[in-house]
Parts: structure tokens; sequence; C-alpha cells
């Protein structure tokens, strides 16, 4: 298998190529949406104009009492909270990312520029310049926000079918007694 060949040629540590990399941008990942996601939101809050009585009723959807256009209003918020949350941690961790991508296909190339955090920083800045620390995030933001707002409008959706079998059934039961 290739993971042989890895170890004959690279040794054990091939293997592990790239995964202090992937660990350093996933701990900034979610440090950055654990640490900054209440700024964003306080962030969000201000721009909205929302004030926290405001906050409190757009929680969630009361599928009973909101009318559609108010239930809109509050996924729409959210989706677009979120999106914003999700654009801010993933521009603070594509830097690490590319770095663990990068030396991970250099076994390929049999290269050792990206070896070290600071060797791998010096060869794209020198090669490419800051651009460099962002290539493909245009791609990983466009799906990121496009999962937040296909499981937040699948999930509300699954509400909504929730509250009105509900509905449904507590009608039911009344009549029959």
């Amino acid at each position: 298998p290739y993971s042989s060949k890895i170890v004959s040629e690279h040794g054990f540590f091939g293997l592990w190529r790239g995964v202090t990399g992937h660990t350093v941008s996933a701990l900034t990942y979610y440090l950055a949406k654990h640490g900054l996601g209440p700024h964003v939101d306080q962030f969000f809050d201000d721009v909205v104009g929302n004030s926290d009585s405001e906050k409190e009723s757009e929680s969630e959807p009361n599928y009973s009492k909101d009318e559609i256009d108010q239930i809109a209003i509050k996924i729409t918020k959210k989706c677009v909270k979120e999106s914003l949350r999700e654009t801010v941690c993933l521009l603070l961790a594509h830097p690490f990312y590319v770095w663990a991508i990068r030396s991970m296909g250099q076994l390929a190339g049999k290269e050792n520029a990206y070896d070290t955090l600071l060797s791998s920083f010096k060869e794209i800045v020198e090669n490419e310049g800051w651009s460099g620390f962002f290539k493909g995030l245009t791609a990983k933001i466009i799906f990121g926000i496009s999962s937040i707002w296909v499981y937040e409008i699948g999930s509300q959706l699954v509400r909504k079918a929730v509250a009105v079998a509900r509905e449904n059934t507590d009608s039911s039961d009344r009549k029959s007694t």
C-alpha cells in the first residue's frame, strides 16, 4: 500500500506530515468561533440595531404565533449572523490550512519547503505573496455559508412540520373525547 511506500521513503513521521498544520488550523477555527463569536454577534446586533428585548424574541420562530414574514426574517437574521461568524473563523484559520495541505502535498514532489511553520510562511510569502495564504478560501467560504443556510432552512422546515403534526394530533385527540 501507499503508506508503506511513504514509510520507506520518508520514515514513520512522513505519515504524519500535515497533522501539525491541520491541528493548528482546527484550533484557530474553534478558538475563533468561541472567542470571537460573542463579539461578532454583538457587531451584528449593533449593525442591525437589535435591542436586548428584540434578541430574546428573535431567538427562534414561534410557528403558532409568528406570521410567515416574521419567521422568514428570524431565519434570515440567524443565517446571516452565523455566516458572518463562519467567514471570520475561516479567514483566521485558512493560512494554517494552506500550510497543512502543502506540507502533505510535498510528499509527492519530494520537497522540504513546508516542514516547519516558519519555513512554510517564508516560502509562501517569497513565492506568492500574502495572497498565497488565501488560495481556495472563496470556495471554502461559499461551502460554509451554503451549508449554514441549507441546514438552518431544513431544520426549520422539519420543526414546522413537527409543529403542524402536533397541532393536528392535539385537535384530533380533542375531537375524539
